[in-house]
Formats: structure tokens, sequence, C-alpha cells
């Protein structure tokens, strides 16, 4: 069970690349980099640093977030194993999961808050 749960995971931390690698080139020139509550405050040029930075940073931090959490999992288990608790396979792959769901939830809000504001 906990494969399928890695796996879902895995395909939901791409995600937010895929949907930035998708959207960046039919962005105009210049694209809000900034926002206070839903109002932007800084506007950037489409291959400015900052632009490609706001677009790409979540999705970079995902994958990389959730690359650690999966190989960092035999660690966990024998963390868990010398201080006498148990913890499932399933348990940790959820815990992974959810990770990767925050950051997909994240990158949605920033495309979303860009979109809205073009």
């Amino acid at each position: 069970m906990s494969e399928a749960l890695y796996k879902l995971a895995l395909i939901t931390m791409f995600v937010p690349l895929v949907i930035s690698l998708i959207l960046f080139p039919f962005l105009p020139e210049i694209i809000p980099t900034h926002f206070t509550g839903v109002t932007p405050d800084a506007w950037s040029k489409k291959w400015s640093v900052t632009a490609i930075m706001g677009l790409f940073m979540i999705p970079l931090i995902s994958i990389i977030m959730c690359g650690l959490l999966y190989r960092g999992a035999p660690f966990v288990y024998q963390l868990a194993k010398d201080n006498d608790q148990t913890l499932k396979p399933r348990t940790w792959a959820i815990i992974i999961l959810i990770f990767a769901v925050v950051f997909l939830i994240a990158q949605l809000w920033i495309v979303g808050l860009i979109i809205s504001n073009i």
C-alpha cells in the first residue's frame, strides 16, 4: 500500500513543475511577481530572474523536499525503533503525500494570482 502512496506523492510533486512549464510560454512579457493580498505590487519581465524564480521555486522546493523525505525514511524508521516506537511505511508515505499536496496547492494559488492579474 505504501508503494502506491509514494508513487502518488511522486506524481503530485511533479505536477507544479509541469504546470509552470506549460504556463510559462503563454505569459506576457511583464508579469506580476509580488502580491499584497491579491493585489500585485511588483511586476517583472518574464525572462527576469525574479519572475522565473517566482514561478519555478515552489516546484523545485517540492521535488527536493519530497525527495529528501523519501530518502530519509530509513533514518526515521531507525529513530522510531531506537525510541521503542513503531512507524509504518504507510504513515511515512502519507506524510510525504501531504507535503506534496501542500506544495501543489501553494503553486496553484501562485499561478492563479499571476493569471488573474495579467
